[in-house]
């Protein structure tokens, strides 16, 4: 089974939700079940559930509205649900998808042959493909069909990513400036069992982030993990990844390319750019104060959903300082003093792992 997970907040969403169940159900031989949990922006409900009921007329689907908006791994944690009430999918395998992104017609068909080759290997709890198609960092044409990304990868405008080697972050953001981003959630197939244990084992504060992939990487495709993990090279491009270009500011609601992709200013930021005014008084403004709180904030919590903390409940103060001077670090800011940015950032971070409810061991 597939696991989508969908929120609505516009209709170039929705034609995007539309484009992907098409080519879902151009899967050969046959298309997965797919288990969709879903929200959706005022206005947009009956339109999305008239999408889904016509996709469901050739796919076999099985679509949960949810009355709110959800964290993304809050939707999945709905999808495995369904999943765990479907018998043909009892003690069995699920994938995953974005709502926004287009799949390959053997997609599904090169998943199952990987997972039927490791099923009897108890030990191989994933399997996971090396590569998927990616937009270059500087092209951001539209594909709405695999045809398309056929004809991108031709003309040089879409890559393919290379995430079969893990890295850090700091490697992985170097490497996404040419295109080759590491692995992403949906590159992986795992055993049932294992994402429900994912799911009662982790803390509800890492479930509703928005970087909870992050940490669901981090525990199924680190290299400790390596000898539960089984690696296979698609034959086709398998998944193409519609993100955005780096990190934008996102007005609420608006597609951002991803879960993790745009910036939101929130009323946190604001406050926090009122409590920092020597950055003001440097020449930035109160909102570039606030965007850039806001940055530090989304590098902090990606930063702490790859480590271990989530796990433990808590971060040594000194490696919780280190994750704040590398937010500052990985963002370009001319003639920002360093020292009141790091300030800055450190109050951010206080935050967020307040937010996250991890502890911090000896900050003084």
């Amino acid at each position: 089974a597939c696991l989508v997970a969908s929120h609505v907040s516009s209709l170039e969403r929705l034609e995007r939700l539309a484009a992907l169940l098409e080519s879902a159900a151009r899967q050969r031989p046959r298309p997965p079940a797919l288990l969709v949990s879903w929200s959706a922006g005022a206005g947009l409900r009956c339109r999305a559930r008239a999408v889904l009921a016509g996709a469901s007329r050739e796919l076999p689907l099985r679509a949960l509205e949810q009355a709110a908006a959800r964290s993304q791994f809050q939707h999945l944690g709905a999808c495995l649900g369904m999943a765990e009430e479907e018998g043909s999918v009892r003690n069995g395998w699920v994938f995953f998808s974005d709502d926004d992104d287009l799949w390959h017609p053997a997609r599904h068909d090169e998943f199952l042959r990987a997972v039927t080759a490791v099923h009897g290997q108890r030990h191989v709890v994933s399997v996971v493909a090396t590569s998927h198609a990616v937009l270059r960092r500087r092209g951001r044409p539209r594909a709405v069909r695999p045809e398309d990304v056929d004809d991108l990868l031709s003309q040089g405008a879409c890559t393919l990513s290379d995430p079969g080697v893990w890295m850090t972050r700091g490697e992985e953001a170097e490497r996404a400036e040419s295109g080759h981003p590491g692995p992403e959630y949906f590159d992986v197939a795992l055993r049932m069992e294992q994402l429900r244990h994912f799911f009662d084992h982790s803390q509800p504060s890492i479930i509703a982030s928005r970087f909870c992939d992050r940490h669901f990487l981090s525990r199924f495709c680190s290299p400790e993990g390596a000898g539960r993990t089984q690696w296979f090279r698609p034959e086709g491009w398998l998944y193409f990844y519609s993100r955005a270009d780096g990190i934008t500011r996102a007005r609420p609601g608006a597609y951002g390319g991803g879960a993790s992709s745009g910036i939101e200013v929130g009323p946190a930021d604001r406050s926090l750019a009122s409590r920092h005014p020597g950055l003001c008084n440097r020449g930035f403004g109160a909102d570039e104060v606030a965007f850039l709180a806001a940055k530090f904030r989304s590098s902090i919590e990606e930063q702490l959903a790859c480590s271990g903390a989530p796990r433990m409940g808590w971060i040594g103060g000194e490696e919780m300082r280190q994750v704040c001077r590398l937010a500052v670090e990985s963002r370009d800011f001319d003639g920002c003093d360093g020292d009141l940015a790091f300030a800055l950032s450190q109050d951010v971070g206080k935050e967020v792992c307040a937010a996250l409810r991890l502890g911090v061991r000896g900050l003084q």
